[in-house]
């Protein structure tokens, strides 16, 4: 599995188990606003999504991400310079 693979399994993962919500609930076209109604609850998962992935993520990182694939691609660019 390559890298970018891993990683955006990883991020699936972390937000189907932070959500207590199976696997096929979170797929990368998902909305993130359709699986979280939260904004604080939003925000309190990408706190502890960037300690579990060791990874930074900065407003600027975050402004366009909507979707699961958008927040895996943030994820992946951070990691990629890392």
């Amino acid at each position: 599995m390559e890298v970018a693979e891993e990683v955006a399994q990883e991020v699936i993962q972390f937000i189907a188990g932070f959500l207590k919500q199976p696997l096929d609930k979170v797929r990368p076209e998902k909305d993130l606003t359709a699986l979280i109604h939260e904004s604080f609850v939003l925000i309190q998962m990408i706190v502890e999504l960037q300690e579990t992935m060791g990874v930074r993520l900065m407003q600027k990182d975050l402004q366009n991400v909507k979707t699961v694939s958008h927040l895996i691609e943030a994820v992946q660019a951070k990691k990629k310079g890392a």
